[in-house]
């Protein structure tokens, strides 16, 4: 499903975006996030790509006590699919989820969470990134969405959300007085 995800995202910005603004749309830009959601039947998967400024509120290896804690605390948040979204018209159970913070925890602190050996390329060293995996009771009749992320993360400032599910597929910005949408 991740491919899926992946997919969307790359053929959403080459055909619906126009190709003067695509790179923008990819931009690394504080106060704000990234959010994929590809529902296909009862199968949702997430996929939210934050700079760290916009969730911890510092962009650097954390080296403080406090740095540290602030990491693992925001790790332990996006862990829980109820911190991320909610939806009205469907229960949705996380099957997998995974929390990247790239290089922001060293000397000695895990920074992946499904294998310590592994390096991510894929994200900059300082950036977040979440993929979750739900298997929701009414899949394609999933309602309306809350994002629950402004809740958690005083930083963040704006969602740039990207949705597509068997039938449809749209984006929309997301702030935090206008944080619901629905399918």
């Amino acid at each position: 499903m991740k491919f899926y995800l992946i997919l969307f995202y790359l053929l959403f910005i080459s055909i619906i975006c126009p190709l003067s603004h695509a790179s923008d749309f990819t931009a690394h830009i504080h106060g704000e996030a990234e959010l994929m959601i590809a529902i296909d039947k009862n199968v949702v998967e997430i996929e939210l790509i934050a700079p760290a400024a916009s969730i911890l509120g510092f962009e650097h290896q954390a080296t403080t006590e406090q740095e540290i804690k602030r990491v693992n605390e925001a790790k332990k948040l996006l862990k829980r699919q109820a911190n991320i979204i909610q939806f009205s018209e469907s229960t949705c159970e996380s099957h997998h989820a995974e929390i990247d913070t790239g290089e922001l925890l060293v000397n000695g602190h895990h920074h992946h969470e499904k294998n310590s050996h592994e390096h991510s390329h894929s994200i900059s060293h300082f950036e977040i990134a979440v993929h979750m995996a739900m298997e929701c009771q009414r899949g394609e009749a999933l309602g309306a969405v809350s994002i629950k992320l402004f809740q958690h993360f005083a930083g963040l400032e704006r969602i740039r959300l990207l949705w597509a599910t068997s039938t449809e597929q749209g984006s929309v910005i997301l702030t935090p007085q206008n944080s619901e949408i629905s399918f």
